[in-house]
């Protein structure tokens, strides 16, 4: 797949530091992910929509996996 050229970038550096930034990155997606959400449903309580998204087991196991999805 065309994405390998991307991760072919993430072989220059520490796994540890690979990590760290992939972490960053899926995390800001998400937050705009979040953002986006509370935008485009305002009729829904901003203090609700963060909580749910937040609190979702899938997006943590994500993260602490490293996954790439």
């Amino acid at each position: 797949p065309i994405s390998v050229l991307l991760f072919r970038l993430f072989t220059f550096a520490r796994p540890e530091v690979v990590f760290r930034q992939w972490y960053m990155i899926s995390f800001v997606c998400y937050a705009g992910i979040a953002w986006l959400m509370i935008r485009r449903f305002p009729q829904v309580p901003r203090r609700v929509v963060i909580i749910w998204m937040f609190s979702l087991a899938s997006l943590w196991e994500t993260l602490a996996l490293g996954q790439i999805y």
